[in-house]
């Protein structure tokens, strides 16, 4: 299978920046998919890891001179010389291991997600993510839009109003009044968009199964018969949103983003105003701003809103002013904002992206746009021409870099597959579980395991110890495995690696998967045996962290968990031990260890922070005694907080399947409270009689 390049086309374009402060610019289009995946940890498809790289020079065009713009491969002299000297630009390119030397800089995403927001974070450049923003980014927020905005924009029809569907039953009912369109709630660029058919066929159900198990809902529109698609973009700060210009755009049979047009806006706004009138037009300019201030009136930044012109069943132009709510960069602004600044003030053109599935499709292509239309300049601007805005060379079309081998997928059985020896992640009977079988029993096993062959027949399962039990408990022969040849070390690393990216894992888990990774890596060949022990040691935990959710210094926290008898690891797991308490008694003797979980288990108690490291000081003092440690534990804890513990799985059957842990507490305080009232109201009443 050949690896997916795409490159940038732009013809005769220019483009003007808005600010101008010191910021790192990131091109991230996984940001909705993170959003929807909810992990500061996510992990984006390859084809979203390729167009990441391959674009990510791309916000160069929007930044100022002090900027800098992250990339994992430098550009080349040629795009150096044919594109960034030519426009004098001015953002410079950084590596991420470099990007510590840049000092004080904000963070400047194309998006903002929970990876994205932790990323930064981490280095000083932005703020960690809040769970509430989620929803700013659903499709539903374009529904509460749309309906503010009727009584204010003439002419709307109902019809426009999209509807939610949480089941695929109900959204086959819908499907018999008309034709529909269903989106993700949480997608962009037209992912996440299916155009069903009647009856809505086997692969249909299936992707349908996968977005609602993920997301909870989507969303209904109805088809409408499109003229025109064009975009408002706008700028939401603290004195207000700012309408900053159109964008007209293209798109593909199935919605995904083809290109812009680049030019003056008098002549967008001729365009729009002869199919809509000018009326409607400063309507939209006069109510998006206060729309979007009313629905979103925390957000700072960039924004786009996608809009539609289509006709009626009479033949009349019509608006759908609010099909899609973009919180971040798109390339609307980018073409925008090309036109403004890079562009000669007589030209006009194209602003496309193009998917090249093919080695070396990309680099004939660019060869021969370039000979057709060789680029003219004209002032630092692009008067006429073909220009490439990201980097496209000879070696993108090499068999070696652009092939990637398709690994072989194999139906092995189950009675063949033996677990990973001594591997510490759990495979449990829960409601995980419970979904990964109903998933595995509707679609099969969706994402193959990882195995290697054992020397005396069989196979070492790597990844996938739960999707075994799930079959085996289904009563499945086989399952889809990916075979191999992986070394001890390596084979070690690959499945502490995969395990760590789950969502839910017991600390236990993480400290013997740590451990492990950690002895593989210092017997990993290469790596001096002798010599400065603590310099090879810290070499190691780097190397672990490397890679991993967790810093070096959390890493080193787990690791020591392993030194904790089973008695107390499990109080570990189950909530009743913090981490660093946990990792202070962790210094005590097995011994002492025993004789403190006897105390704890009897009087129903755990030590604080306080009470672990004082636990400790009279370990290494050799002072500690039953008495001593019954003494200590009998000590009213300040700012003690006691908690009851329910199951969510109990708690899961009154909520949505998409409501997140946070909210369904946060909605037991408030009916809590709402109870409470009620039962006041009925004690007043009674005494008022």
């Amino acid at each position: 299978m050949k690896k997916r390049r795409f490159i940038y086309i732009c013809r005769e374009k220019q483009i003007r920046s808005m600010e101008n402060r010191k910021r790192l610019w990131i091109f991230n289009p996984d940001c909705e998919m993170a959003i929807a995946n909810g992990s500061k940890y996510y992990m984006p498809p390859a084809n979203v890891v390729t167009m990441a790289e391959d674009l990510a020079v791309l916000p160069v065009f929007l930044g100022e001179s002090e900027d800098w713009v992250l990339v994992r491969n430098l550009p080349d002299p040629v795009f150096m010389a044919s594109v960034y000297e030519p426009l004098h630009l001015k953002a410079g390119f950084i590596q991420e291991a470099e990007a510590g030397i840049l000092g004080e800089v904000k963070g400047e995403p194309w998006g903002w997600s929970p990876k994205m927001c932790h990323w930064l974070a981490e280095r000083g450049m932005g703020e960690e993510w809040k769970t509430e923003r989620k929803e700013w980014y659903s499709r539903r927020k374009a529904r509460e839009g749309l309906i503010r905005l009727f009584g204010l924009i003439p002419d709307l029809e109902k019809e426009v109003i999209p509807e939610t569907g949480y089941s695929i039953e109900e959204i086959e009912q819908k499907m018999k009044t008309g034709k529909y369109l269903v989106k993700a709630p949480w997608s962009s660029s037209g992912k996440g968009i299916l155009v069903l058919g009647k009856p809505i066929a086997v692969k249909e159900k299936e992707r349908l199964h996968g977005i609602l198990k993920r997301q909870g809902y989507v969303m209904l529109e109805k088809k409408l018969n499109k003229v025109l698609d064009f975009a408002m973009e706008f700028c939401a700060g603290r004195q207000g949103v700012e309408f900053i210009g159109w964008s007209v755009f293209s798109t593909g049979l199935n919605g995904e983003y083809r290109g812009n047009y680049l030019g003056a806006q008098a002549y967008i706004e001729q365009l729009l105003g002869s199919k809509l009138g000018e009326e409607k037009l400063q309507s939209l300019k006069q109510e998006l701003p206060d729309m979007i201030a009313g629905i979103l009136p925390d957000y700072r930044g960039y924004l786009g809103i996608d809009m539609m012109i289509y006709s009626d069943s009479a033949g009349k132009y019509r608006v759908q002013p609010c099909l899609e709510i973009n919180l971040r960069y798109n390339m609307g602004i980018v073409a925008l904002m090309l036109s403004r600044r890079y562009l000669d003030e007589h030209a006009e053109g194209e602003f496309t992206v193009r998917y090249y599935a093919k080695a070396g499709e990309a680099w004939q292509e660019h060869r021969h746009l370039q000979q057709l239309y060789p680029a003219v300049y004209k002032n630092n601007r692009i008067k006429s021409g073909y220009l490439n805005l990201t980097p496209v060379n000879e070696a993108m079309s090499t068999e070696e870099r652009l092939d990637v081998k398709k690994p072989k997928v194999e139906a092995i059985p189950l009675a063949a597959l033996t677990p990973f020896r001594n591997h510490p992640f759990k495979v449990k009977e829960d409601e995980e579980m419970a979904q990964l079988m109903r998933s595995i029993a509707d679609a099969g096993v969706l994402s193959p395991a990882l195995a290697r062959s054992l020397p005396g027949g069989g196979y070492e399962l790597i990844s996938g110890h739960r999707r075994l039990a799930a079959c085996k408990a289904l009563g499945m022969g086989t399952m889809p495995v990916i075979i191999r040849d992986l070394m001890d070390e390596e084979a070690v690393i690959t499945m502490v690696d995969s395990n760590l990216q789950r969502e839910h894992i017991l600390p236990s888990e993480k400290a013997f998967a740590y451990k492990m990774k950690y002895d593989a890596i210092k017997r990993s060949p290469g790596r001096k045996e002798n010599g400065d022990q603590l310099g090879h040691q810290i070499k190691s935990i780097d190397s672990l962290a490397e890679n991993s959710p967790d810093s070096r210094n959390q890493i080193q926290r787990y690791i020591r968990l392993t030194h904790l008898i089973p008695d107390i690891l499990k109080l570990v797991d189950e909530g009743k031990i913090a981490l660093t308490p946990a990792v202070e008694l962790s210094y005590l003797q097995p011994s002492e260890q025993e004789m403190l979980f006897s105390v704890m288990d009897s009087d129903e108690v755990t030590p604080s922070l306080s009470q672990a490291r004082r636990l400790r000081r009279m370990s290494e003092a050799q002072t500690l005694t039953d008495d001593a440690v019954l003494q200590l534990l009998s000590e009213v804890k300040g700012n003690q907080v006691e908690y009851v513990k329910v199951p969510v799985d109990k708690l899961r059957s009154f909520f949505r399947p998409d409501t997140s842990v946070k909210q369904m507490t946060e909605t037991l305080v408030k009916a809590m409270d709402f109870y409470n009232k009620h039962l006041a109201r009925q004690r007043k009443d009674r005494d008022a009689r």
